[in-house]
């Protein structure tokens, strides 16, 4: 069987697309950067994010369903860096396809530094109150990517101007 090239590019494209199912309108489409509407993630510094993320959220208004369960983690200020840290887990930073090596969008999660930090000043209080860091769940830092090795984000990779 002859394919002719306009058809094998079509295939290519199609075998490197990744597919998306948006449940709302139960419709496929090509995932695309959103603006971030979550409030307590409207103070990081970028504000395009990728769905569905590395915690199967598939839009935002899951991501602020699970966000509210670290509010009262959140108001014990045990890490500067808690915030910043769920906020790029749930909704990483969205590289669009102009800018990624892909020619698709893609997320940019945070360095298992960043995790590894907040683990660290958080736990204490965690264990306070009898709870333990939901790392197999999810957020196992081990997972995440080491910032020598690869792409990823920490509050210390933005410039303010």
């Amino acid at each position: 069987m002859k394919f002719t090239i306009i058809e094998v590019e079509v295939y290519i494209i199609l075998l490197f697309t990744v597919w998306q199912r948006d449940v709302s309108s139960r419709s496929f489409y090509l995932p695309s950067c959103k603006e971030i509407t979550v409030p307590q993630c409207k103070s990081l510094p970028y504000n395009k994010t990728l769905l569905p993320n590395s915690l199967s959220h598939t839009t935002q208004f899951y991501v602020w369903i699970s966000f509210q369960q670290y509010i009262p983690l959140i108001h014990t200020n045990c890490s500067t860096q808690l915030v910043f840290f769920l906020c790029a887990m749930s909704l990483p930073i969205c590289v669009n396809k102009s800018q990624s090596p892909f020619g698709t969008p893609h997320p940019v999660l945070p360095c298992r530094s960043v995790c590894e930090a907040v683990k660290q000043e958080c736990l204490p209080t965690l264990r306070r109150f009898n709870e333990t860091w939901p790392q197999e769940q999810e957020f196992n830092c081990s997972l995440l990517p080491d910032f020598k090795k690869s792409i990823c984000i920490s509050p210390s990779s933005f410039v303010k101007l």
